[in-house]
């Protein structure tokens, strides 16, 4: 059992590095240190994976929330930077999917609304879950921005589970619990907020 688990294991992160290395270069990219401020906000950080044709992340795995939200911080950074001489392009390699989004001209102000958003955070507990609000978001774009009501009721499915769910439902989160107990915050906030995170990620996705 433990052989046939190792050639499968073996099998699925060779198709990985397959794909990594065809946008990855075979030595690491030198890490490009930051310094950006933002009307009142003052970024400093280390940003790596940047490459000659753009920023390369990647994780062996499906792709999560978090990982677009990682992907899509790191790319409006990249681009308030913009480095001279740098592609400001940025790509995420999963195993079910790549995805690439290009150039933002308003980066700082995407950037900006994102920090603000967390500012009010750190004062007092915010509507913003990450699975929940990509659902909302994944399927309001589905219907054309429309059905607001389906995204809800998709944003929800993944809150409190569904029939067909795998995963934990993400109320199940302990600080989730501890914070909001038995209400129900999907709510306008909700809905605010996740647009504002994820919508401008979506419209910055390429569709080659």
């Amino acid at each position: 059992v433990s052989q046939c688990v190792f050639v499968q294991a073996q099998s699925r992160v060779m198709r990985f590095a397959g794909r990594l290395g065809r946008v990855l270069p075979r030595r690491d990219p030198e890490p490009l240190d930051l310094e950006l401020k933002l009307d009142g906000f003052e970024l400093s950080g280390r940003l790596t994976g940047v490459t000659p044709g753009g920023r390369v992340g990647y994780r062996l795995a499906t792709i999560k929330a978090n990982d677009y939200l990682n992907l899509w911080l790191h790319h409006l950074a990249l681009n308030v930077a913009a480095p001279v001489g740098a592609t400001l392009q940025s790509r995420w390699v999963a195993e079910d999917k790549e995805v690439l989004l290009e150039p933002v001209e308003d980066a700082a102000a995407h950037l900006r609304v994102l920090l603000e958003w967390y500012w009010r955070g750190t004062r007092r507990l915010l509507h913003f879950f990450p699975k929940s609000a990509l659902a909302y978001v994944e399927t309001l774009r589905k219907d054309g921005n429309q059905d607001t009501d389906k995204a809800l009721r998709a944003a929800r499915n993944q809150w409190q589970g569904g029939d067909f769910q795998q995963a934990a439902p993400e109320r199940e989160d302990v600080y989730y619990q501890l914070a909001f107990r038995d209400t129900d915050p999907l709510d306008a906030e909700f809905e605010a907020v996740a647009m504002a995170v994820f919508g401008p990620l979506f419209e910055a996705q390429s569709q080659g």
